[in-house]
């Protein structure tokens, strides 16, 4: 889930924050290449700046979290810079406001307990349907714990906990589980 952060904001009630918020959802819903809806596909921060001075005077915006992936093209992110920023300078006339959009590769490191059930490598769904009873790699042990592969790009992960099992993945080819060399 992408995280939106806003950064250097004047002193506002609360209910100019939840309106922001909502406008910052509702922005990031309106780019639709994103497959992005509703206020759980999306996390808005607000985190507090110790110095006072200046507050309000410039406004950063940075969108941290958003998947690089084919949709999420140069294109599309600057689309959403502007909007995002757009929308901040309606709130904020006078302000100096800048948007920085940070892509994220998932496989250099990302899990989420509300879908651990998703790729690490690519981001795309594990088929619990095709179960493999792999070694757990431990060589004492001797148990054959269940594996499922990724429907997009075939990496093996542990069926119980989602993590991946390295250099492990699935020929379709083959209708087989093989081990890549590296």
């Amino acid at each position: 889930m992408p995280i939106v952060r806003v950064w250097c904001l004047p002193t506002i009630s609360e209910d100019d924050l939840i309106i922001l918020y909502n406008a910052i959802v509702k922005t990031v819903e309106s780019t639709p290449e994103l497959g992005l809806e509703g206020k759980n596909a999306v996390t808005v921060l607000f985190p507090p700046d110790l110095m006072k001075f200046g507050l309000g005077e410039e406004i950063i915006i940075e969108v941290v979290g958003l998947f690089n992936k084919p949709e999420c093209n140069s294109t599309v992110c600057q689309k959403l810079a502007r909007k995002l920023g757009r929308k901040a300078m309606e709130m904020f006339p006078s302000a100096k406001v800048e948007c920085f959009i940070y892509l994220f590769n998932p496989a250099n490191g990302f899990w989420s307990s509300s879908d651990p059930k998703s790729c690490v490598s690519c981001g795309g769904e594990l088929n619990e349907e095709k179960i493999f009873y792999l070694h757990d790699g431990c060589c004492c042990s001797g148990i054959s714990m269940e594996a499922i592969p990724c429907k997009k790009c075939g990496q093996m992960h542990w069926k119980n906990n989602g993590d991946p099992i390295r250099n492990t993945f699935f020929d379709s080819d083959k209708n087989k589980v093989i081990k890549k060399r590296t």
